[in-house]
């Protein structure tokens, strides 16, 4: 058991700064030089023309690159995630600012836009909609939705046709 104090000590020592020098943590050196331990005992090679230190260190290191292969994927993947993300909240904001203009675009008196605006605006529910709109159910409400969103997408294939025609 002293031998492998005296190994882990070692390796551990080259370990952390081959792992440092490429900005990984103590607690990944600890975890390459278990993972290349375990390698070593299951493979468990019937002799070793370097020393056991030098093959654990050098196993290490091969899995250390491979690991550090993965972040960079990760970091690219994250990277390109979050300008996706970027450019889907500007298309977003600008199809909603788009939608709120078709929205104001329809007559006051129009009795879809203030179920629509009960609904998407002061988040009623279609209960409390059927109830103050003098509709006598909740699937009346939800029917008169519709035919206002119906109304409010016919407004919008009028203003951007070549939204709707590329869809």
């Amino acid at each position: 058991m002293n031998n492998f104090k005296i190994l882990r000590t070692k390796c551990l020592s080259y370990l952390r700064k081959m792992v440092s020098a490429s900005n990984g943590t103590a607690e990944d050196a600890e975890e390459l030089f278990s993972e290349a331990v375990f390698i070593y005992l299951s493979k468990k090679p019937a002799y070793l023309t370097a020393s056991l230190h030098t093959y654990i260190c050098s196993v290490a290191r091969r899995l250390w690159l491979k690991e550090l292969r993965r972040r960079k994927i990760a970091a690219q993947n994250a990277d390109s995630f979050l300008k996706e993300q970027q450019d889907f909240n500007l298309r977003t904001a600008e199809e909603e600012e788009i939608v709120l203009r078709a929205f104001e675009n329809l007559p006051e008196s129009f009795r879809g836009k203030q179920i629509l605006n009960a609904f998407y605006f002061q988040q009623l529910s279609m209960k409390e909609i059927a109830h103050r709109f003098g509709l006598p159910s909740e699937n009346a409400a939800k029917k008169q939705k519709f035919h206002a969103i119906h109304q409010l997408r016919s407004l919008l294939r009028q203003q951007l046709p070549e939204v709707f025609d590329a869809a």
